[in-house]
């Protein structure tokens, strides 16, 4: 800690050179005092000498943070303060434009420089057979959350679902499993580790609160994209497992077969008011114990049969699309990061109306 300390304050010492180092004074910094903190910040956090030291440094994060909060010594403002003020602009200059932009820059340059530092720690050799250590495990979370909230990360996955009219649900996939080996995990070993973190953690609440924020910010980066690339999806409601009971019943057979042939001639958007149509009476459903939906479901007319089927297929198929069950039917994964039911972020949902406008984007938080 002494040797992390040391390489910091030579580090923010640099910064000093800059402009003459103040004793602190109580009291909020001025706008021109913000200024000269995001400026000289992102100077620091871009320069050689910070990317070399965050490539030795076990947590980049850490150090950056700590980089960050420094700057204000030389300006002769509480670190404590000059941050709450930062964090504060919308109330306290809630037209400066400019300040914004100037912050969000600084925001970015340490999600850059922390990202860039994983990089180039990456290890040779990856691990195949060791388990992942729980600081491992929260960098990585961290990792793919700092990730999500990159522009260009956003502008790529627009720029997909634009030309394919799908969720980016693979791309994210494919983004997570790389950063897995950034840390060092063989993607395919990596996953498993994550698919087994509940028995290996069961009692780390911080850990699994973790893993949900992981989750939940994948789920709504796949959202947000559809969202801005003018996409209405409708999510994909639960459907219990043989809703029907003996789903060898003639009657139940004939009725799936005409709701296949119905279903492949179907629009997007007649897709989309079925599913809309059915989720209240989805979630109705589930609720109810087994024996009683059962009851309920056999008392059915067989138009409403055949819409709850048709549901079953519509849900069973945007699935296999996203990766969360194999094409050829079957159980669901339960590797995580391949759309298991114990694990990837799936945005589930089918679209089902096209145009309107962008969504806002998501505001940055500083490290």
């Amino acid at each position: 800690m002494a040797d992390l300390d040391a390489a910091v304050d030579a580090l923010t010492d640099d910064m000093a050179t800059m402009q003459m180092p103040q004793a602190v004074v109580p009291g909020k910094p001025s706008r021109s005092t913000m200024v000269k903190f995001l400026d000289s910040g992102i100077a620091l956090m871009q320069s050689k000498q910070t990317r070399e030291m965050l490539k030795r440094e076990a947590h980049p994060g850490q150090v950056l943070i700590k980089i960050q909060r420094g700057g204000w010594d030389p300006l002769g403002v509480d670190q404590d303060i000059g941050c709450a003020e930062l964090d504060q602009l919308e109330k306290t200059h809630p037209d400066d434009t400019p300040l914004f932009q100037k912050r969000q820059d600084f925001v970015l340059t340490a999600q850059r420089a922390f990202l860039q530092a994983l990089e180039d720690k990456r290890p040779k050799k990856l691990e195949h057979k060791k388990p992942m250590s729980r600081e491992v495990i929260i960098q990585f979370f961290d990792a793919c959350n700092t990730k999500m909230d990159l522009p260009e990360v956003r502008q790529t996955l627009l720029a997909e679902v634009t030309k394919t009219r799908q969720m980016p649900n693979g791309s994210i996939i494919n983004l997570q499993r790389h950063l897995l080996e950034v840390m060092g995990f063989e993607k395919e070993h990596g996953c498993r580790l994550l698919s087994k973190m509940g028995k290996d953690f069961p009692n780390d609440t911080e850990l699994h609160q973790r893993f949900n924020q992981w989750k939940t910010k994948a789920q709504q980066t796949c959202m947000q994209t559809m969202q801005a690339a003018g996409i209405q999806v409708m999510p994909v409601p639960s459907m219990p497992k043989n809703p029907f009971g003996d789903e060898n019943d003639p009657e139940i057979i004939a009725l799936r077969e005409t709701a296949k042939k119905e279903v492949e001639t179907m629009s997007a958007t007649e897709r989309g008011e079925l599913m809309q149509k059915m989720m209240k009476r989805m979630e109705v459903l589930q609720k109810l114990p087994e024996e009683a939906r059962l009851a309920h479901m056999k008392k059915l007319a067989d138009g409403d049969k055949l819409e709850f089927i048709k549901v079953q297929i519509l849900s069973m198929s945007i699935m296999q699309q996203q990766g969360m069950m194999p094409q050829n039917g079957g159980m669901m994964q339960q590797q995580m990061m391949q759309g298991g039911a114990s694990g990837y972020p799936s945005a589930g949902g089918i679209p089902i109306a096209e145009g309107g406008t962008a969504s806002t984007p998501v505001q940055q938080e500083m490290m």
